[in-house]
């Protein structure tokens, strides 16, 4: 029978040994989150590249190549806001709304940039991503926020956002439906029609390389503005573009054909990829063990709720881990003590020769 100091240091090396894993765990998730990024971006990297050419046939009939979702340094982006400019250059764009999440931060920035790259023919303009577990939107053309961003908002809280952003004079987009469902598991997602009901200017028709076909009927059928987005994180096949024309390229009239729901969408299933050449982050090869761990646990995190078929399945490997260092621990004594036996037992036939 174990004695009760023998129950005692079990517990102790089994308390240990859960603060270890758990800071193991931490720091990585901590890593993966707000490490170094695997690349190291510069300013110049697509200077020397010749802008794409959007794949459609009466390209020529607008004047705007708009991207109304892009993401900075500002909030979980990996390129500066001139670096993203740089790079919707390179992908054929001449206007773009920056909407980091849940920030305006971004905002300074793009004042100081925009007449230089206005001058270039490119307009930048400022937006927000609201991001919660329970819808994402993009809001474009507002200056401020100051409302609360509740982690799970109710109705009132959506629609109050709503109509934040229209008194700002600004467009409200539903982002990416299909993800925020069927990826994210956002199950109270509000519906197209409560959406409808509560204001909503746009819905993102593309997001990455997802076309949401249901919206694309939906918005035909009720009159809903229909627009693409890249949502950029880091550089990406682009595979849709949202074509406006305007009499003359201003950030005014962008907005005001955005009001009127004067766009035009472009998806190109197989995308025109990113052509910038960028060095490895020699931080990032030092980390990415540590990276591609925390990434599994950041993974089991799925929008609103946890995937404990995963959360289990780690919690099994760690103490089953745990349960082979104590069986080792138990028996390793007796191996000790069997090696030893086979080293006297070894000598002595050797001395009676």
């Amino acid at each position: 029978m174990a004695s009760k100091k023998g129950v005692l240091k079990f517990i102790e090396r089994f308390f240990l040994y859960v603060f270890i894993v758990a800071l193991v765990i931490t720091g990585s998730i901590l890593v993966h989150e707000f490490g170094p990024n695997p690349k190291l971006y510069t300013d110049d990297n697509w200077a020397h590249l010749t802008p794409y050419s959007v794949p459609y046939e009466n390209i020529t009939q607008y004047n705007v190549i708009l991207d109304h979702h892009s993401h900075t340094l500002h909030s979980d982006g990996v390129l500066t806001v001139r670096q993203n400019i740089e790079w919707h250059i390179s992908m054929g764009f001449n206007a773009i709304f920056i909407t980091d999440h849940n920030t305006l931060t971004h905002k300074n920035d793009i004042e100081n940039l925009k007449n230089e790259y206005l001058n270039r023919g490119f307009i930048v303009m400022t937006g927000m991503e609201w991001t919660t577990r329970r819808i994402h939107m993009n809001f474009l053309g507002i200056t401020e926020w100051n409302l609360p961003i509740p982690a799970h908002p109710t109705d009132q809280n959506i629609k109050d956002a709503i109509a934040e952003v229209h008194n700002q004079n600004g467009i409200a987009v539903v982002n990416h439906i299909p993800w925020s469902i069927d990826i994210a598991g956002m199950t109270d997602h509000p519906t197209r029609d409560q959406l409808r009901s509560w204001g909503i200017d746009y819905i993102e028709i593309v997001n990455e390389d997802i076309f949401d076909y249901e919206s694309d009927s939906y918005c035909d059928l009720w009159g809903i503005g229909k627009i693409t987005g890249i949502d950029m994180h880091s550089p990406t096949t682009v595979h849709g573009w949202t074509l406006l024309n305007v009499s003359s390229f201003t950030e005014d009239n962008i907005m005001a054909a955005l009001r009127n729901k004067e766009t035009t969408i472009v998806y190109n299933e197989t995308g025109l990829p990113d052509r910038g050449e960028y060095a490895d982050n020699p931080f990032y090869l030092i980390v990415r063990p540590f990276s591609d761990f925390g990434g599994l646990f950041v993974n089991l995190w799925l929008g609103s709720s946890l995937d404990w078929v995963g959360v289990i399945a780690y919690l099994g490997y760690a103490f089953g881990i745990f349960g082979l260092l104590e069986i080792y621990r138990y028996e390793k004594p007796k191996i000790k003590q069997k090696l030893q036996n086979r080293k006297i037992k070894s000598e002595s036939a050797l001395e009676n020769k």
